[in-house]
């Protein structure tokens, strides 16, 4: 009797270690956002996965991804906004 909660016992710890040991290292907002490619892997991964909303890495990345990408989308704003408007020969008869 007392070998099989000894063995019981060493099964649950085993699993439990071993459970844990999978778990996925949680990186920060930070770190995804100095490694875009890596930040758009995960997201795409997470975009699959249904429990993503409660993966920390799912929302780090995310969050980072996202700031990627409005900071991108502001630098081509900037860039347009340097070039000639296409009604400015229309409007001033040029």
């Amino acid at each position: 009797m007392k070998n099989k909660m000894h063995r019981k016992f060493l099964i649950a710890a085993f699993a439990v270690t071993a459970f844990v040991g999978c778990k996925e290292d949680s990186k920060s907002v930070d770190y995804y956002a100095n490694h875009a490619d890596e930040a758009k892997v995960k997201v795409t991964e997470c975009r699959k996965d249904p429990d993503a909303e409660t993966n920390q890495n799912c929302r780090n990345a995310k969050i980072a991804f996202n700031d990627i990408r409005q900071q991108e989308l502001h630098r081509m704003a900037i860039e347009a906004n340097k070039k000639e408007p296409y009604y400015k020969d229309i409007r001033f008869g040029k």
